[in-house]
């Protein structure tokens, strides 16, 4: 939060740490986590995906874009 999200919340069973942002704001977001995990010698992966807006897809269309 403290490096601009919007929201953030802990998803599944705790490894996964959610945070929401703007696009514009997403790599501050990403580079504050990145920060984070460094300073607390976590290891880990801080990734800016997009929302998804077409929802459930399958078979051949079913491919990740990062």
């Amino acid at each position: 939060m403290s490096s601009g999200a919007r929201a953030a919340s802990w998803s599944g069973a705790g490894p996964t740490l959610l945070g929401l942002a703007k696009a514009d704001e997403a790599e501050a977001v990403r580079a504050g986590g990145a920060a984070a995990l460094q300073a607390e010698g976590v290891p880990g992966r801080v990734l800016v995906l997009r929302a998804d807006r077409r929802g459930i897809v399958y078979g051949n269309e079913a491919k990740i874009a990062l």
